[in-house]
């Protein structure tokens, strides 16, 4: 190939200078052998230059591929990186001198580099200043080997102990990098089970468990006994003695011990399903009073229908005790019942306790109307005579002012409250109560008061009912026998016959009562 080159510049520069080599025209000489070349030559000539030029051409472009890469590879060369750092930190910690040193190398490498890279780059050569590469390997090679005689020692020896403090310090710190990187959410969390922790510590301080306990303690032993002792003695005092009941302890929560009513003989058996609803009123009555003598504020009580569904053997026994209880605090009763009402009162009189009758009524203004009178079914007498003359007030108005048809419907109810009036009479005044219609009993210790009644008295009330009759409304009369209402004198003077009747029979019995002997 050099020969054929050489063949080449000697055509080109002396044989047939400005002409393309090689030359096969006509009369052309062999520049290498110089004969002349016939055809055959020529053919061979054409074709040997189509070899050479071919083959250098390839020699040429990958000699030019090469050198691109290998510039690029001198313009990319990274000479220091990340890990080498790294890698010079944790030398510099063995031998900080070996670190140095290696350091300075791959400083001056860096520099040839860019020097190389700018020469290239320009198409010139290095300047004459261009640093020269530093060998390190013996260096690198001494560290290793004291590096390698240091594991060897540590492998071989006996420190077990000393590997594991390592290693561990060696957790510890790579621990410490991870840490770093959520350091803000560790103290998030640590925040966040602080209060978790606090708020622990104060559902702790108010739970109820240690109250409920220490409760129960107390109770038992200083309240308990006294409430079962108690609740006899109501039970006593309402004279229920049918059924063995007891009261007995049912546990307790939130500081609080609370009791139930059992069957002394039958503990297991649920007690509604035995006793009646009277039963269980009463029941309900003497827990209730049992509860209230352990209790020292003297403030009032409310019953609504207490003796509702129970029976008549516990009415008075009832009564009774509300009356007794009347003497300590205020005691308020809502009652429908009129036997129960008059109970009450007669046995508020007899034990002195002081008492405000309210009448509750549903009007057409509204529910819930009180009046300072009791409804008239359960007043007395005297009452009664008061509530005539007041109606007799509103029916003189009616009558004054012309309202004759209004006056005479409210003459005969009237009337009709006047002939129950003396009916009640009858049997509170005349009879001295020995016999009353909402009242079990009879009353024997005024049977003397039978033996003064005169016969006129007993006119009186035959004239008294036959009159009145006359006008009660509902009885029909003929038309030939109808007779007038009174006017409203007559109406006020019949009030004042059965006033008068009253109090003269009543001024007698006080007489008698003051003549009988002691």
């Amino acid at each position: 190939m050099a020969l054929w080159e050489s063949a080449r510049e000697f055509s080109q520069e002396s044989a047939y200078p400005g002409q393309a080599f090689p030359i096969v025209d006509n009369g052309a000489h062999c520049v290498l052998c110089q004969q002349d070349l016939d055809h055959a030559a020529r053919h061979r000539f054409q074709k040997f230059e189509e070899f050479v030029t071919s083959t250098t051409e390839q020699e040429l472009r990958a000699a030019r591929d090469r050198f691109v890469q290998r510039r690029r590879t001198v313009a990319e060369l990274k000479v220091t990186t990340a890990s080498i750092e790294e890698i010079l930190e944790e030398i510099r910690i063995n031998d900080d001198a070996v670190s140095a040193r290696i350091a300075a190398a791959l400083a001056a490498a860096e520099d040839r580099r860019k020097a190389v890279a700018l020469a290239l780059t320009e198409d010139r050569d290095l300047p004459a200043d261009c640093p020269v590469l530093q060998s390190i390997a013996t260096d690198a090679d001494a560290l290793v080997h004291q590096i390698v005689q240091r594991v060897d020692a540590l492998r071989d020896s006996d420190i077990h102990a000393t590997r594991q403090r390592i290693a561990a310090e060696a957790q510890e710190l790579r621990a410490r990098k991870v840490l770093a990187r959520y350091e803000q959410l560790v103290l998030d969390e640590i925040e966040r089970k602080r209060k978790y922790a606090a708020y622990g510590l104060c559902i702790d301080d108010t739970r109820t468990q240690s109250i409920t306990r220490k409760s129960t303690t107390v109770t038992r032993n200083f309240v308990t006994q006294k409430l079962k002792q108690s609740f006899a003695d109501e039970l006593t005092r309402l004279d229920f003695r049918h059924v063995e009941v007891e009261l007995r302890e049912a546990g307790g929560a939130e500081g609080v011990l609370y009791h139930k009513l059992v069957l002394k003989r039958a503990p297991g058996v649920e007690l509604p399903k035995v006793v009646s609803e009277g039963e269980q009123r009463c029941l309900s009555i003497a827990a209730f009073f049992a509860e209230l003598s352990t209790a020292d504020d003297p403030s009032g009580i409310v019953f609504d229908d207490p003796v509702s569904s129970l029976d008549y053997r516990w009415r008075e026994a009832v009564a009774r005790r509300l009356v007794q209880e009347a003497k300590k605090r205020q005691v308020i009763v809502f009652t429908h019942d009129v036997v129960f009402l008059l109970l009450l009162k007669k046995l508020a009189e007899e034990e002195g306790v002081p008492q405000h009758d309210q009448h509750v009524r549903h009007l057409a203004k509204g529910a819930g109307v009180c009046a300072e009178e009791l409804p008239w079914v359960a007043l007395k007498v005297s009452t009664r005579i008061g509530h005539l003359r007041k109606r007799l007030q509103d029916a003189q108005k009616l009558c004054r002012e012309g309202h004759q048809t209004a006056y005479e419907t409210e003459a005969s109810l009237i009337y009709g409250h006047l002939r129950e009036a003396w009916e009640r009479g009858l049997e509170e005044v005349l009879l001295g109560g020995v016999v009353e219609r909402f009242r079990p009993g009879v009353q024997t210790q005024q049977v003397g008061l039978l033996a003064d009644i005169p016969s006129e008295d007993c006119r009186a009330v035959e004239k008294a009912m036959t009159k009145y009759s006359k006008w009660l409304p509902g009885h029909d009369q003929a038309p030939a026998a109808r007779a007038d209402v009174p006017a409203p004198e007559t109406l006020g003077a019949d009030i004042d016959e059965l006033d008068r009747w009253v109090k003269a029979i009543r001024k007698r019995q006080k007489e008698s009562s003051r003549r009988a002997p002691v």
